[in-house]
């Protein structure tokens, strides 16, 4: 096997002896059960520690990213699983600043403030916080991190409003109050306000976005009925951003959304699919009787996986990424730009249906693969996330669900 290299190593902690023990033992027993993933050029992007542990471990490549996305990549990574210290976050949290604003600078018009709080797995209000060039300190009483005055922990520090909504980021992320004081220089008091306030703000925007639910549903074109009929008259569509159903019975859909694909996509426009891992070989099949395939990516799923029976006595699966299968139209010509095959999976948001994927993910596709204005459609649109998605990114969207 060949070896791999460990350039980023070193952009994040190392796991404590302690939890580098269990990890090994575990490994031992279990063998690694996540792949480490590498770049094209079989760096290590994420899996430091089980390479260690195993050298013989799986791997999956992530290829063309530049070197900032990769080092985003590798910090996003470890921030999200890791039980790293208050200290440890504050630092890393400081390198993810930096490696914002880098990347916005190497390329503004790519890396929108959306994209960037992706990658960079921070909220997009953070993002805005750390682009944002201008002082936040108006005068001697206005306090941000790094400038602790003569009166810390003064009751009588203001803390700049946008600097507030850092402050509930980063307790929510696990960092305890008193250190996020002391960084201010401000009292516990006036950092738990800060904290109950933002609370009150999110659960007041909650309740107006429960509200106002059915304003969304106006911004695109929602149609009740077969996709094989109600959208018989699209054309010129970007991307066809699905999620149809995964059981043997439903195989014959894949074919028939396949031959309506083959006329409904523009010659750039690519068909993206969600699909099961138990009959994948039948619905490459069935798309490859009308569409050109292009690529599989992968849905990374966080958490420990589900055990998936496969239908076959010794045949048994944690199954932890879910196949996305591209396809494109014959005589077009796809997509022409380098991206990556490899997403975080944020968990599945089944609040209005059984089988809805992240909007997360789903935002991420269609950043990815559309530019503003253009039309992407969901025939098996569900309860419409994938279009609330791309309305939010400025894109039109049509969808079509059998209610």
């Amino acid at each position: 096997m060949t070896k791999l290299k460990t350039p980023y190593k070193n952009l994040v902690p190392p796991l404590a002896t302690s939890e580098f023990e269990v990890l090994k033992a575990d490994i031992k027993v279990n063998g690694v059960q996540v792949p480490v993933a590498i770049d094209e050029d079989n760096n290590i992007l994420d899996g430091h520690h089980r390479y260690a542990c195993d050298k013989n471990a799986p791997t999956i490549v992530i290829a063309g990213m530049t070197d900032l996305e990769k080092r985003a990549y590798v910090i996003k990574a470890n921030v999200a699983r890791r039980n790293l210290s208050p200290a440890q976050r504050k630092e890393l949290r400081k390198v993810q600043r930096k490696l914002c604003r880098e990347l916005k600078a190497a390329d503004k018009g790519t890396y929108t403030q959306s994209r960037l709080a992706v990658m960079l797995g921070v909220s997009r209000r953070t993002v805005d916080e750390w682009l944002d060039t201008t002082s936040n300190v108006k005068n001697d009483t206005t306090c941000s991190p790094g400038r602790v005055t003569d009166h810390a922990t003064d009751s009588r520090v203001k803390v700049a409003p946008k600097q507030k909504a850092v402050i509930a980021d980063r307790v929510a992320a696990g960092e305890s109050q008193s250190q996020v004081a002391a960084d201010y220089g401000v009292t516990q008091q006036t950092i738990s306000t800060i904290v109950k306030s933002a609370n009150n703000i999110h659960s007041r925007d909650d309740d107006k976005a429960r509200k106002t639910a059915h304003l969304k549903e106006k911004l695109f074109d929602l149609r009740k009925g077969d996709f094989r009929e109600v959208l018989a008259d699209v054309i010129g569509v970007s991307l066809i951003l699905t999620d149809p159903p995964y059981p043997k019975e439903s195989l014959p859909l894949w074919s028939d959304l396949g031959k309506w694909a083959s006329t409904a996509l523009a010659d750039d426009g690519l068909l993206v699919a969600y699909s099961g891992q138990m009959f994948l070989p039948d619905v490459l099949a069935r798309l490859s009787e009308y569409l050109e395939y292009w690529w599989c990516g992968a849905v990374i799923h966080k958490g420990s996986g589900n055990l998936t029976p496969l239908g076959h006595p010794v045949r048994k699966v944690i199954n932890k990424w879910k196949p996305l299968v591209m396809f494109y139209k014959r005589g077009g010509h796809g997509y022409a730009k380098t991206f990556s095959d490899l997403i975080d999976g944020t968990g599945p948001e089944k609040e209005h249906h059984n089988w809805a994927q992240p909007v997360a993910e789903a935002a991420e596709v269609i950043e990815r693969f559309t530019k503003k204005n253009e039309l992407v459609v969901d025939p098996f649109a569900g309860s419409g996330g994938f279009c609330k998605a791309a309305c939010d990114l400025g894109r039109k969207a049509i969808g079509a669900e059998i209610l």
